[in-house]
């Protein structure tokens, strides 16, 4: 053989090369079927362990958080319950059946005769809702989230009046400062009178059973922890901002004016606008009640329609409704004015 066909010495020793050639001719055996079999049963193993551990963590934290719900009903719910279901089913009488006649306390009757009346001029709680929301307990409060403040109070009564939609941005009022709510612009602002009780369902859901049992029906997975933490979220906003406002408003609260607005047969609203507040910008008759919450007398029971000229006004769609229900809701507050003082 020619000296060039010989083989190429290995470079480096000849044990590191032999060691080489036999990595490169090893070949991993086939992993058996019980092996798999055995990492599944792992895997499984660790997933239960992981679901479990997760359901007792969550189990505790949803305890947790109604413990802290149940300290709250205890010290603050009997209060609310008690105005509340008082509230409510006044709303619902002045809805039911066809309209008893006007009432006006004597005390209420003399006071306007005097052209005074001290009892507008003090704090209280405000509902309005169509005479269709006001048929049950369920539905006043379904429909008590939608009940706004309007010119309707502003005209009737001598309150201070807070700006509502200018303010720091807000989604809860843990978020606002001291004794501000975030109302429903989603603002901080200082509670107008009378006060809606609109706020106060909204301040003290945690009282729910709706709440309650959202909680309770949370799931018990790794991504309900999210929502047990919204719901701590929610309950701690609750405590800090929202308990200590509402139940200082209705402890002073000296009276419950309901007005329940009777739909005109075949009204409907615009697209996009609730029935409630569309109602508001046409004439049509309301239902107004006035009650005292320190004796629970009836003080002014009312049944009246403003219908007043109303002028052309420019602008969109929306703006002129705005316009339209200022005029008319003032319109019916000079009603009831005159009733007390004529």
């Amino acid at each position: 053989m020619a000296a060039q066909d010989k083989p190429r010495p290995t470079r480096g020793l000849p044990s590191i090369a032999e060691a080489r050639e036999l990595r490169q001719s090893r070949v991993l055996p086939a992993a058996s079927g019980q092996f798999w079999l055995w990492s599944l049963i792992a895997i499984a193993a660790m997933t239960i362990f992981y679901w479990k551990k997760t359901q007792h963590e969550n189990e505790a934290f949803r305890a947790r958080i109604l413990a802290k719900q149940r300290a709250i009903a205890a010290e603050h719910g009997a209060a609310f319950f008690s105005l509340r279901d008082r509230a409510e089913s006044w709303t619902a009488e002045l809805a039911r059946g066809s309209f008893e006649p006007d009432l006006i306390a004597p005390s209420l009757k003399s006071a306007g005769n005097q052209g005074d009346l001290p009892l507008f001029k003090r704090p209280g709680v405000y509902l309005r809702v169509t005479r269709e929301d006001a048929r049950s307990p369920e539905k006043i409060r379904a429909a008590a989230r939608e009940s706004l403040r309007d010119a309707f109070t502003a005209c009737l009564l001598h309150t201070p009046h807070f700006t509502q939609h200018k303010g720091q941005p807000c989604h809860i009022s843990k978020e606002c400062p001291q004794g501000h709510l975030c109302n429903e612009a989603n603002v901080c602002a200082l509670p107008a009178q009378p006060f809606n009780l609109r706020l106060a369902y909204h301040g003290l859901r945690v009282l729910s059973d709706t709440w309650i049992r959202s909680v309770q029906s949370s799931g018990d997975g790794a991504s309900d922890t999210l929502v047990l933490r919204r719901y701590e979220m929610d309950i701690d906003s609750a405590l800090s901002n929202d308990l200590p406002v509402v139940t200082e408003l209705l402890r002073q609260a000296e009276y419950f004016l309901v007005v329940v607005d009777e739909i005109p047969e075949g009204f409907q609203a615009p697209a996009g606008v609730s029935l409630a507040q569309a109602v508001q910008s046409e004439p049509h008759p309301a239902r107004i009640a006035l009650y005292d919450l320190k004796t629970g007398e009836l003080l002014l029971r009312l049944h009246r329609t403003a219908d007043v000229t109303i002028p052309v006004i420019p602008g969109d769609a929306e703006a002129i409704d705005a316009q339209r229900r200022q005029i008319l809701n003032c319109a019916l507050a000079q009603e009831v004015r005159d009733a007390l003082t004529k």
